[in-house]
């Protein structure tokens, strides 16, 4: 049997599919959301009949005792190309929901308005309150276990960063720092404060260590807040 298709007329359909088509005009911003994902919906769907005739010219092929290399490599053609449509659909569609309450848990631990700001501009010379040093032993204690993981490689990637420069963080804070008053910490050990001495050189160094890892970790988690917002598709209530 012979089907009047390869490789490349699968490729030309494709391409033509996702090409951009001359602006529409839409009463709304929703019209035009809904008008991108029904742009790869539409492909998707194009690239899946291509699987299903690519699977029967090679099954055709198959029964009549040979295969041609036209009909694999349409094959295989149309199943990757339907694999990145899906893919691509998935991320236009707000992501994975496993992505979208793991980056809500982590705003919980981590609020931008509270921990953020703090980790953004505190200097650790100055004492702080305790509770923001105990969120970030949280992070550190359990968000590099498998169930932390984000499906999303590139929010993965991003989370990881996050987490090696949180855990940098969370130690040299343990290290530093001891109790003050109440629920407060400080670098400056309670003796020195008692007595008002003035700070010795290695109380001014860890301090600055500090700002320093504090920093690291404040842009790293900037970034990624921005970056989860923009792929999940979520505003401000998350």
């Amino acid at each position: 049997m012979y089907w009047p298709v390869n490789g490349m007329t699968v490729l030309y359909g494709l391409s033509s599919a996702l090409r951009p088509s001359k602006p529409v005009f839409r009463p709304s911003i929703a019209g035009w959301i809904l008008q991108g994902r029904l742009h790869v919906l539409v492909a998707k769907w194009i690239a899946f009949v291509g699987v299903i005739v690519g699977a029967i010219w090679v099954g055709s092929d198959i029964s009549m005792g040979s295969v041609a290399w036209g009909s694999i490599s349409a094959l295989v053609t149309a199943t990757l190309a339907f694999l990145a449509l899906d893919a691509t659909a998935r991320r236009s569609s707000g992501g994975h929901p496993n992505d979208r309450a793991l980056f809500r848990e982590l705003l919980k631990l981590l609020p931008p308005a509270e921990h953020g700001i703090f980790f953004r501009e505190h200097d650790f010379g100055n004492d702080f309150l305790r509770k923001y040093s105990d969120a970030l032993y949280e992070f550190e204690y359990l968000w590099n276990s498998p169930d932390k993981h984000f499906i999303d490689p590139d929010l993965e990637v991003n989370r990881r960063s996050l987490y090696e420069l949180g855990a940098k963080l969370a130690k040299s804070i343990a290290q530093c720092t001891t109790p003050s008053f109440g629920d407060y910490c400080s670098v400056v050990p309670r003796h020195i404060r008692e007595i008002d001495l003035p700070r010795p050189p290695h109380v001014i160094a860890e301090a600055k260590l500090l700002n320093e890892a504090s920093s690291d970790f404040s842009k790293q988690y900037d970034h990624f807040v921005e970056f989860a917002r923009t792929r999940l598709n979520v505003g401000e209530e998350v």
